[in-house]
């Protein structure tokens, strides 16, 4: 599975690069709530999500600490990050990234830590989540 996604994700932004949409497209890859791995009798799910506890279906940290990746070519600047966001933040940096006003939702715009810094300020989130 992850072979199949590596390979078509891959085609997707070589089809962009082709149409020269790159540079006018943003990417949010992430995952859905943790591998499975759940015991079932002797035996465990087909994943394992050392070293967090427990997985998909609960609120442990295996179930609900997934990969997120965000990438605009030219506008994102790369770089790595411990910060805590959730899925509810990505609206409002879509809506942000576009100029649309995006006050009465929930979550906040990730678009300032994405392009002014290499690194996502988690002093700035963390009291929102």
């Amino acid at each position: 599975m992850v072979e199949a996604v590596d390979r078509n994700v891959g085609k997707v932004l070589r089809e962009l690069e082709e149409n020269k949409l790159r540079e006018k497209t943003l990417i949010i890859f992430t995952s859905d709530n943790g591998g499975l791995s759940r015991k079932s009798g002797d035996h465990y799910g087909p994943t394992d999500n050392t070293p967090l506890r427990n997985g998909k279906g609960t609120l442990y940290e295996g179930g609900i600490r997934v990969p997120a990746i965000i990438n605009w070519k030219g506008i994102i600047k790369p770089g790595e990050s411990e910060a805590i966001i959730t899925s509810t933040d990505y609206f409002p940096t879509i809506m942000d990234f576009l100029g649309i006003d995006y006050s009465d939702t929930d979550g906040v715009s990730l678009v300032s830590h994405l392009t002014e810094s290499n690194q996502l300020k988690i002093n700035t989130i963390k009291n929102v989540h």
